[in-house]
C-alpha cells in the first residue's frame, strides 16, 4: 500500500514509490502538495551530501549550499578568482559534496577547473535545457544559485559534456593556433588588396617570402603615404 505524505519546507522534493515492485521508481510532486512518501531508499551517506548551486557571473559568483533536504546551510558571493574560489571550498569542506554551475561564456571554465580539482563532483547545466525544466518541473524560470541546487539535489540538471582537462588544453592550443592562421590571413588579403589599387603584381610565387619582402620594400615609394603606413603595418 503505497504511503502519503505532504512536505513540510521542501516543495522540490522528489520521492519515491514504495512497495512491491515499486521500490526506487522516482516520483515528483503533486501540484497539491501531496506526494509520495520520499526516504526508504535514503542511506546516511546520502543525507550528507552537501548541494552546491552556483549562479556565475564575470565578477562574482552566487553559492547556495543545501543538504538533500533542501534546507540551506550557507548561502553567499565569492569574486570569481582564485580567493573567491578558495572561500567556496572552505565552505563545502568536510563532506561528500555535489557542484552544479550554468555555462556562461567563458566565466565558468576557472571555477569548474578549482572544483574539479579539488575532488567536488561538478556538472555543467546547459542553460536553455536547464531553465527549461526548472519552468516546467519548479514553476520558476529563473535559474538562480537555489534552483540550481535543487536540480542537483533532484537529479535534474541537463548537463552539458565537458571533456577531461587534458583535452581541454589541447583544445585551447589548437583554438590559438587557428586563431594565429586566420590572423595571417587576414594581414595578406590586406596587403593584396592594398597593391591590387595601384595595380602593382610580383613576379614571383611568395609574395611573403624573402624575395617578396625585398621587393615590398622598393614599391612602397609608390604608394600614398597612409598606404605606406598601412603597408608597414602589416609586416
Amino acid at each position: 500500500m503505497h504511503r502519503l505524505a505532504r512536505p513540510n519546507h521542501d516543495p522540490y522534493e522528489v520521492g519515491f514509490l514504495t512497495g512491491p515492485g515499486l521500490s526506487g521508481y522516482p516520483h515528483a510532486p503533486h501540484e497539491g502538495g501531496w506526494m509520495i512518501a520520499a526516504g526508504s531508499r535514503r542511506t546516511g551517506g546520502e543525507s550528507s551530501v552537501k548541494y552546491v548551486g552556483v549562479d556565475v557571473h564575470k565578477k562574482f559568483c552566487r553559492v547556495c549550499v543545501k543538504n538533500r533536504d533542501g534546507i540551506i546551510l550557507d548561502e553567499f558571493s565569492v569574486p570569481n578568482d582564485r580567493g573567491g574560489f578558495t572561500r567556496l571550498l572552505d565552505a563545502v569542506g568536510g563532506g561528500e559534496a555535489k557542484a552544479v554551475i550554468e555555462s556562461t561564456g567563458n566565466f565558468w571554465i576557472p571555477l569548474y577547473t578549482a572544483l574539479e580539482e579539488a575532488g567536488v563532483e561538478v556538472v555543467l547545466a546547459n542553460p536553455k535545457k536547464t531553465r527549461a525544466i526548472a519552468e516546467a518541473r519548479l514553476k520558476n524560470d529563473k535559474v538562480d544559485a537555489r534552483t540550481l541546487a535543487d536540480l542537483l539535489r533532484a537529479d535534474l540538471v541537463a548537463p552539458s559534456y565537458v571533456p577531461p582537462k587534458e583535452i581541454r588544453e589541447l583544445r585551447n592550443l589548437i583554438r590559438h593556433r587557428m586563431n594565429l592562421v586566420r590572423d595571417r590571413t587576414r594581414l595578406k588579403n590586406r596587403v593584396h588588396a592594398l597593391l591590387d589599387r595601384y595595380e602593382l603584381r610580383f613576379s614571383g610565387t611568395d609574395l611573403f617570402g624573402k624575395a617578396g619582402t625585398e621587393w615590398l620594400r622598393t614599391v612602397k615609394e609608390e604608394l600614398s603615404r597612409v598606404d605606406r603606413l598601412t603597408l608597414e603595418a602589416n609586416p
